[in-house]
């Protein structure tokens, strides 16, 4: 019984009740970081205090002796209980944080944070995140959240000091929250935008798309610090299993683009890639359609193919209605793509769905065993293991796919051409990845009699499907 008489241990050992206390070091379940729930008994003692009562969002505090900052709201007692005569008035179930919080918004917390900040260089990874006008940073135990914006000394020693970190040699390698937000840190703390991609090994963001985790079990009102930390934590839980694509692809990717906005016009020589119905060569890889394989393997036009076997006069048309057969006949999805749903401008619908399950009986049955596959599973993968989350329709899973294996080609083919000591500058993609035709520009420091073959080897880079990519390098703007 704590000195208010608040029994909250002796209701936890009931069974009644807070949540049971999550380590630090490796919260557990699919939600590793802030559990909302009733008031943890044992967060007081983990604070350092005796005080009953929930930690809130954060209030600027008096800072205790270790330097950290007690932002919990003391709860409020009724006439008498001092004298142990009555209960202290229940404080409503609020937000437990499984780390220790400080804050950093005056002068003196400003040199504690900078005491924490220096004690990591050469330690490990931090998780950054950025709430104007806050800077969250943390580790696995705990999380700072530093005034960083302003003229104010607060802010100045905040800045200073972590820059310094930041610039050593001994630097923490930096996990995002969430990488849109990279360049205005950068210029927050006046470094050059490339000198902070350096250390940035991580992105939640990517991560969670990658391995199927949409959304967050942080709340709205959740602190910069309380990002950091679900950045770190997320990171050390799922990125060890996290496909290669993520590592290996997604995280150069999202350098070479940030890097890229920040470039003069590049000088050399121009040339693009066109990638042709690499949609339907998805397609024919995943569902071994016959008249597909056959048709790319002849170097034909799928679409002219398709629009023979239909009796239709439109190759638009016959490509439309290629993708609604492979997705299931699904017209309501392809009503959210108008760009490629001019086959639902012929009517009746009903007799063209009869022709192409007898033409490409194949797409009927690759659907049901992806439907058994996904309901077994609980999910599916794109083509380099990008999960697909559970409960979609079966159209689209599909058609998602589909749409992520073409991305994910033209993504290891740009990233290819990325390395820093090569003369390649790429450009982004153009187009949408169910466009017929697909370009992507670069310029290389060199003649077309030099790089020809090292371009077009890069083009089809270990071409994962069974149907040939085909891609063309032409020079030229």
């Amino acid at each position: 019984m704590s000195r208010y008489g608040h029994k909250g241990s002796q209701r936890k050992k009931r069974g009644r009740g807070g949540p049971k206390e999550t380590p630090r070091s490796a919260p557990s379940g699919d939600h590793p970081v802030l559990q909302p729930g009733a008031v943890d008994p044992g967060e007081a003692r983990r604070q350092g205090g005796e005080t009953s009562g929930a930690p809130g969002r954060p209030e600027h505090g008096a800072p205790a002796e270790d330097g950290s900052v007690d932002a919990r709201p003391r709860t409020p007692l009724s006439p008498g209980a001092a004298h142990g005569e009555e209960r202290p008035l229940q404080a409503p179930a609020t937000l437990t944080r499984p780390y220790r919080l400080s804050i950093a918004s005056t002068p003196h917390e400003a040199l504690e944070f900078a005491a924490w900040i220096r004690a990591q260089a050469g330690l490990g990874r931090l998780g950054l995140a950025l709430r104007s006008p806050y800077l969250g940073l943390a580790d696995e135990n705990e999380g700072w959240e530093a005034v960083a914006e302003g003229g104010s000394l607060a802010a100045q020693v905040v800045r200073s000091n972590l820059v310094e970190v930041l610039r050593s040699n001994e630097a923490p390698e930096l996990v995002l929250h969430d990488s849109s937000q990279i360049v205005q840190i950068a210029a927050l703390l006046e470094v050059p935008l490339a000198e902070l991609l350096r250390l940035v090994v991580g992105d939640v963001s990517l991560l969670k798309g990658s391995i199927g985790r949409s959304g967050s079990v942080l709340p709205s009102w959740a602190s910069a610090a309380d990002e950091a930390y679900d950045a770190i934590v997320s990171d050390q839980h799922w990125s060890r299993t996290a496909p290669a694509f993520y590592h290996q692809v997604a995280i150069p990717q999202m350098r070479q683009k940030f890097l890229a906005e920040g470039l003069a016009v590049p000088v050399g020589t121009p040339w693009h890639i066109i990638y042709e119905d690499l949609f339907l060569r998805v397609v024919a890889h995943y569902t071994r359609e016959p008249n597909l394989v056959e048709a790319f393997a002849y170097n034909q036009d799928p679409a002219a193919t398709v629009a023979g076997l239909l009796d239709l006069d439109d190759t638009e048309q016959a490509y439309s209605a290629v993708i609604w057969a492979a997705t299931n006949f699904d017209s309501v999805l392809l009503e959210r793509h108008p760009e490629i749903a001019q086959i639902l401008t012929r009517e009746p619908l009903s007799e063209l769905q009869r022709l192409c399950q007898s033409k490409f009986a194949v797409f009927v049955l690759h659907a049901g065993y992806a439907e058994e596959d996904y309901r077994r599973e609980r999910g599916a993968r794109a083509l380099y293991g990008r999960h697909i989350p559970w409960n979609l329709s079966l159209a689209e899973m599909l058609f998602r796919r589909y749409t992520m294996s073409v991305q994910e080609i033209l993504d290891v083919a740009t990233v290819s051409f990325s390395y820093a000591d090569e003369p390649f500058t790429v450009g982004p993609v153009e187009g949408s990845p169910f466009d017929r035709m697909l370009r992507v520009r670069g310029v290389v420091d060199g003649s077309r009699e030099e790089w020809q073959g090292e371009i077009e080897r890069r083009a089809g880079l270990a071409n994962p499907l069974s149907i040939p990519l085909a891609p063309k390098v032409i020079w030229g703007e």
